[in-house]
């Protein structure tokens, strides 16, 4: 079973990164600095165990996602820190692959807001093509770090 969680959206955005975003550090950094953090305040470590679902968030970012910084804000920082790093003409891929995860998550139930923002229930991103990009990964990637999940299976996918 696949499941939406930290290390499944890191794999999926590192796979989908422009060559310029070569390590997993650049593309973690771009999801801490949507929350506002600095990834080189952290273990040199910490992005590549982030990504094996090895290490635990660290609480820092769980408490910023969690009661710290609007979803607006986060959708702000995914937009300047976090897209530039996708490839263009990858981003129709990521957004697929996300589904397919999320398709496959059993733990999420069809009504559950996937995120914070209403309009962002499983359901409703499983059935729609079109969704503002940045405000769907924050929604995303902020579900991620608020149930703390962890691979049950960890997405081992091909490449997209």
């Amino acid at each position: 079973m696949k499941q939406i969680c930290l290390g499944t959206l890191i794999t999926l955005l590192y796979q989908s990164r422009r060559r310029t975003a070569d390590r997993v550090k650049v593309t973690c950094g771009g999801i801490f600095a949507a929350y506002g953090l600095d990834i080189n305040n952290y273990n040199k470590e910490l992005p590549s165990h982030l990504k094996s679902g090895h290490d635990q968030v660290p609480g820092d970012l769980v408490t910023m996602a969690r009661d710290n910084i609007s979803i607006e804000e986060v959708t702000k920082g995914i937009s300047e820190h976090l897209l530039p790093l996708i490839h263009p003409d990858k981003h129709k891929s990521l957004f697929r692959a996300i589904k397919a995860v999320l398709r496959e998550d059993e733990s999420i139930d069809n009504t559950t807001i996937v995120g914070r923002t209403p309009g962002y229930e499983k359901e409703n991103i499983l059935n729609h093509d079109s969704f503002y990009e940045a405000e769907t990964l924050a929604n995303l990637i902020t579900y991620a770090l608020l149930t703390g999940s962890r691979p049950r299976s960890f997405l081992r996918s091909r490449r997209i």
